[in-house]
């Protein structure tokens, strides 16, 4: 094998098979040649499908939700060993990841800060699949106010991309019951015109409106404008050395 195929084995350290497996799944291409319809407004994906969202059929097709999982995770990987290193969690005592996928950045932060009480939220489907001593499960859907989850700080990470700004700012509201007094909601996300891609999002929101037709990668004022109008005060924002993506932290007004 030559020194790049080293990456699609599934036992390499940094290995994308499972991210490759992902990018390449037939669905995800077959919508990709409908992309006339996402351009006019509605969903290819939807079109292939009966009319179930990306996510309903995720959720209906284990095996299916499993490869995406495990493909976000390899790309996940990088991340989570780069966002410790420009943002400092020492001073929250509870972290609390919504949409945190299998929890892949909780285990990163274990291991830096062993003390910490970590938690994450998905959905029902996810968190049934996971057995882990290092942070606790709560099941939950983001569409619908928390209750019984406390956070220092709330992440979350690579989840308002996927929606439109009326639902990413349902998102915003929502989790504000997550926030312990004197805590930060951290919204990491990928950013259009960034330190790291320039233009290069553009190809990837093509991607994403196949499959869901609400998904965009924002700039830095559309993520602070998000902030503002879910009713929060903005605060600090941290470009992430070596990737894409950038971490904001907002306050409850």
């Amino acid at each position: 094998m030559k020194e790049k195929g080293k990456y699609l084995r599934s036992n390499h350290p940094q290995s994308i098979r499972a991210a490759i497996a992902k990018e390449y799944d037939s669905e995800r291409w077959d919508a990709l040649g409908h992309l006339h319809i996402s351009i006019n407004g509605n969903s290819s994906f939807k079109y292939r499908h009966e009319g179930k969202s990306f996510y309903e059929y995720l959720q209906e097709n284990p095996a299916a939700n499993i490869k995406f999982n495990e493909g976000m995770s390899n790309y996940s990987n990088l991340e989570h060993q780069l966002i410790p290193a420009v943002y400092s969690f020492n001073d929250f005592k509870t972290i609390v990841d919504i949409g945190g996928g299998n929890g892949e950045l909780l285990q990163q932060l274990h291991q830096i800060y062993p003390q910490k009480e970590l938690v994450l939220v998905e959905l029902d489907s996810v968190v049934k699949g996971i057995k882990t001593n290092v942070f606790t499960t709560v099941a939950g859907d983001f569409f619908k106010p928390f209750e019984g989850v406390k956070g220092n700080a709330v992440i979350l990470k690579r989840v308002l991309h996927n929606w439109s700004n009326e639902h990413a700012i349902s998102i915003l509201k929502n989790v504000k019951n997550t926030l312990a007094s004197k805590s930060k909601l951290l919204i990491i996300e990928k950013i259009r015109n960034s330190h790291f891609n320039g233009n290069s999002m553009d190809d990837a929101d093509m991607l994403m409106l196949t499959i869901n037709s609400e998904a965009q990668t924002r700039s830095y004022k559309q993520i602070q404008d998000l902030i503002i109008a879910a009713g929060y005060l903005p605060g600090a924002s941290y470009p992430v050395a070596g990737c894409d993506l950038e971490i904001f932290e907002a306050y409850k007004e």
